[in-house]
C-alpha cells in the first residue's frame, strides 16, 4: 500500500513528528513543510534537531529562533571549519531551550584557519554536553 502526503496528512501531528525525526536531518524535516498546508511547520515542534555537516551556522541560528516544542530534548551539530563566532551565535539560543543532550562536533580541516575563544554559555537544564570543538 503506498502511502501519499494526503494520506499521511490524515495522520496525528506526534506520529508525523516521529516520521520527521526519523530523516535525521533538521532541513529537510523543514523541507517537508512545501507537502501541505498542515506541515508548513510541524518541523518547529520536533523535540531533537540534528545538523549534518553541511550545515550553515546561519541555519541553525534560524531553526533555534523558529523552534516552537515545548521541549528541545536533543541537539546534534556536525561543523567542517566553523568559527567560534558563528557558533556562539546560535549556542547561546540553545542553551536557553535545550532541556537534553548536546553534541556538537566541528572538524577543523584548514589546519592553517585561526580557532579563537568560544565560552560556552550556561545550558542549566542539559543532561549531558559533548564538544569537540577543533580549535587550538
Amino acid at each position: 500500500m503506498a502511502v501519499t502526503v494526503r494520506t499521511a496528512s490524515v495522520l496525528p501531528d506526534d506520529v508525523l513528528i516521529q516520521i520527521l525525526l526519523k530523516l535525521l536531518d533538521a532541513a529537510v524535516a523543514a523541507r517537508t513543510s512545501v507537502l501541505a498546508t498542515r506541515w508548513r511547520l510541524l518541523w518547529t515542534l520536533l523535540p531533537e534537531l540534528y545538523f549534518p555537516p553541511d550545515g550553515d551556522p546561519q541555519r541553525i541560528r534560524f531553526a533555534l529562533t523558529a523552534h516552537e516544542a515545548p521541549v528541545l530534548r536533543g541537539l546534534a551539530v556536525e561543523l567542517i571549519d566553523a568559527h567560534p563566532e558563528s557558533v556562539a551565535a546560535w549556542l547561546a539560543i540553545a542553551a536557553r531551550r535545550l532541556s537534553g543532550s548536546l553534541v556538537l562536533l566541528n572538524e577543523t580541516e584548514d589546519k592553517a584557519t585561526e580557532g579563537g575563544d568560544l565560552e560556552p554559555p550556561c545550558f542549566e537544564n542539559a543532561t549531558s554536553i559533548h564538544l569537540s570543538l577543533g580549535y587550538d
